[in-house]
């Protein structure tokens, strides 16, 4: 199988994202083609893998227990030679291994995945461990003592296909000793070929070409650079696995990371607006382009970047808006892939990092499914205002019965009443404007202030909801009533500068 190269954190961070959390991985510090346990390494070590065993449990009895596969595990911890092969569900924890040695030699990572996961009582790992530590070469020998040992009926068949796996032990329990642990270890127990009714004990066994997904070789020079980067920028070294079970944590932290800023791809486009009301209020609003479809983790990245940015030019701003989207008309079309703001105030929103972490979750990444298809959704201007302007109309006439309806009835009013007036109106908006397919450009300001005239007309009247709530129901009359007058006024403005709007375009289609 080919392998592909890695020559720093960065590259081997890309070429590893695809497998994260569906594979495991093994870092050999050579560049040995096959995958082997330390068994096979040696023919002596093979046919006499039950008397190393055996010679061991006499020494140190009191060390052992009555399932086998523990012991296997604690042997293999002792450093005997064993069946049992170390992988591990870190890639940054394989890297290490792979790095940490032989300096004049290239090094490989392997990703695996394919293999059976069974638990410690499976049929297969009694079988397999059991058999390692007894002198029998006959399957119908084995069967019997099986059979007796375990108080099961197991056949001949049934035995053979047992004994043929190579199977992963997945149980964080079954790992007896923490430094396994820390490592986020597994141990791929390997079986025995079985010919006939004959026991093949002294064939090496190497891991299927079939289960390896991908090999990344690492090249000796950059080993040492490698090395210092994990340590530099992960806080990985030999010692932090090969700790105590506070790491751990830490360590899956690690596991997770999203790739370092310096590895983000910089051809996106960044445009900042900021506007100033007082000496003590600013929004900031951040357009950010992201020219091409990219993978959640670089959006959060790119994101986060550009937010750290503002937040350390812009200290005083009370606001900051962004807007993440593919391409212009993506955006025209407020079809982004998200809409991400920050409160500096600590009252109204919890801190920004977490904002965006929201918003992440909320995203249906489907980026190439939602883009913009071309111009065919445009349609012309003046089927957008024909289609905009009757509803802005009943809109403000719902809003001028309610007005009528506050004024007559004053604190005597029915909560239950005024919710229709709103509810008239978000119907009218979720499901009527908000549906209407955006025209060119020149009739977005159009489109965009009627939308803006219908959701302030809503937001009024929720506020009116709110305050009638509270204990005192003539508080809400009274608050209204104070800014009545002004609104009017605005909502007014705003229906004189869509008539002004639409006049134009008709003057310029002509």
């Amino acid at each position: 199988m080919k392998s592909i190269k890695a020559t720093s954190l960065n590259e081997y961070l890309k070429i590893i994202e695809p497998f994260k959390g569906n594979s495991y991985f093994r870092g050999q510090s050579a560049k040995y083609d096959k995958i082997t346990p330390s068994l096979f390494r040696d023919e002596n070590w093979m046919k006499y893998e039950y008397l190393m065993i055996q010679e061991l449990k006499n020494q140190h009895h009191s060390e052992f227990d009555k399932n086998e596969i523990f012991n296997l595990f604690k042997m293999q911890h002792y450093g005997l030679p064993t069946r049992i092969l170390d992988l591990t569900s870190s890639a940054i924890i394989a890297l290490l291994f792979a790095v940490s040695s032989s300096k004049d030699t290239d090094s490989n990572v392997f990703v695996i995945s394919g293999l059976e996961e069974v638990r410690v009582e499976d049929i297969s790992t009694q079988a397999i461990s059991y058999l390692s530590t007894i002198d029998v070469n006959k399957l119908d020998d084995f069967l019997i003592k099986y059979n007796e040992k375990y108080e099961t009926t197991l056949t001949s068949d049934g035995l053979k296909n047992a004994l043929e796996k190579s199977i992963v032990i997945n149980d964080s329990y079954a790992i007896s000793n923490e430094r396994a642990f820390i490592q986020n270890g597994v141990s791929v127990l390997f079986g025995y070929d079985i010919e006939g009714n004959y026991i093949i004990r002294n064939k090496k066994g190497t891991l299927e070409s079939k289960y390896i997904q991908e090999i990344i070789s690492i090249p000796a020079k950059y080993k040492e650079s490698i090395k210092l980067e994990l340590n530099k920028r992960l806080g990985v070294n030999d010692r932090t696995i090969l700790v105590n079970f506070e790491k751990k944590a830490e360590m899956i932290k690690i596991d997770n990371k999203y790739f370092a800023e310096d590895e983000i791809d910089t051809d996106y486009g960044v445009k900042v607006n900021d506007e100033k009301y007082n000496y003590r209020t600013r929004k900031v609003f951040i357009n950010i382009d992201l020219k091409r479809v990219r993978t959640k983790s670089e959006i959060r990245l790119i994101i986060k970047k550009e937010y750290d940015n503002l937040l350390k030019k812009y200290r005083e701003a009370q606001h900051i808006y962004g807007y993440v989207y593919v391409d212009e008309i993506d955006l025209r079309k407020t079809n982004f892939n998200c809409l991400v703001y920050w409160f500096k105030d600590k009252d109204n929103t919890r801190n920004y990092n977490d904002r965006i972490e929201d918003i992440l979750i909320q995203w249906n990444f489907e980026v190439d499914n939602r883009r913009i298809k071309n111009k065919s959704d445009e349609i012309s201007s003046d089927l957008v205002i024909n289609r905009t302007q009757p509803l802005i109309n009943k809109i403000v006439d719902i809003y001028g019965d309610f007005d009528k309806y506050i004024c007559s009835i004053k604190s005597e009013y029915d909560i239950n009443v005024a919710s229709k007036y709103k509810a008239k109106i978000d119907n009218i908006i979720n499901w009527n404007l908000d549906n209407i397919a955006h025209g060119s450009s020149d009739i977005d300001e159009y489109y965009n202030l009627s939308g803006g005239l219908a959701g302030n007309i809503s937001y009024f009247i929720q506020q009116f909801l709110n305050n009638a709530l509270l204990p005192r129901k003539e508080y809400a009359f009274e608050k209204y009533m104070e800014s009545r007058q002004n609104f009017i006024n605005k909502i007014n403005e705003d229906v004189n500068k869509l008539k002004g709007m639409i006049d134009k375009e008709i003057s310029d289609l002509n």
